[in-house]
């Protein structure tokens, strides 16, 4: 009898072994996933700070944010607000020779589309049939199941980030929140990018008809005139002023003569050239 509890007890001792043994590895491989991906937000954080051009930038979030959750393939579209207008700009190494030439039809149901319409996170494990992307669409790309997360920096929409799967897959609590942290990172510094590109144009141009202002053509064409000295080919000025256009702003007020300063500015960026400077 007691042979026997004997026994018993070293089986007993032998399976709680081996289950804190289990319990240990699966902490361990807890660190490691984690560790894996603040290193992979990380990389995200160093572009969005060290890259200055934004489709370069936006390349490597797209390589980064797919490895994060282990997908295989990772698009980022723009958003252009006054156009209401998406522009394909990056993917993953899988994708990134087709994703740019999508052509999508005035009014078609897109992921990026449903995801800027709602401002949440939306998920269809099978693309194939879901409202939020055409069959045609669908169709285009390999993925079975997607997520898209919106790159949004308080109400201002810059764009959504796509995340496919080849295989159904069916995404965890956890994968999501990952998602939209590496999102808001990726939106961050989007909205950082085109902030600093508004405040550019407004240095050089001027506001009102959108051609380079006075401070702009003087130092572009300082740089002009050195040019031509250095290479030796002559260097043509025209100015020019609009005939009465005291007249206009007196008899019309100063909004039709604004009105007249931008259609006059429109004409001539038609007829110069794309190496002149107007």
């Amino acid at each position: 009898m007691s042979a026997h509890t004997g026994s018993s007890e070293e089986g007993s001792h032998g399976d709680g072994d081996a289950a804190t043994e289990l319990r240990f590895q699966q902490a361990q491989e807890e660190l490691r996933e984690q560790a894996r991906y603040l290193r992979l937000l990380n990389e995200i954080t160093h572009a969005a700070s060290d890259e200055k051009d934004l489709q370069a930038m936006l390349k490597i979030a797209a390589d980064r944010l797919g490895a994060i959750l282990r997908a295989d393939s990772c698009y980022i579209t723009l958003w252009d607000e006054a156009r209401q207008q998406t522009t394909p700009i990056a993917s993953s190494s899988a994708a990134r020779q087709v994703y740019p030439h999508v052509q999508v039809e005035r009014g078609e149901t897109t992921m990026t589309r449903s995801v800027l319409q709602t401002g949440q996170t939306l998920i269809a494990e099978d693309v194939s049939n879901t409202p939020y992307i055409s069959p045609r669409i669908a169709a285009l790309f390999e993925a079975h199941s997607m997520i898209g997360l919106p790159l949004i920096v308080g109400h201002q929409k810059h764009g959504v980030a796509l995340i496919g799967f080849n295989q159904p897959h069916r995404f965890t609590p956890e994968e999501v929140a990952r998602g939209e942290q590496a999102a808001a990172q990726i939106a961050l510094a989007v909205a950082a990018v085109r902030l600093q590109n508004e405040v550019q144009r407004l240095v050089i141009l001027d506001e009102l008809t959108g051609v380079f202002n006075r401070r702009h053509l003087l130092t572009l064409g300082e740089r002009e005139v050195k040019r031509a000295h250095r290479q030796h080919y002559p260097l043509t000025a025209i100015m020019f002023d609009i005939d009465d256009f005291k007249t206009v702003n007196d008899g019309y007020g100063y909004l039709i003569g604004d009105q007249v300063l931008r259609a006059v500015s429109r004409l001539c960026a038609q007829k110069v050239r794309t190496v002149d400077i107007l």
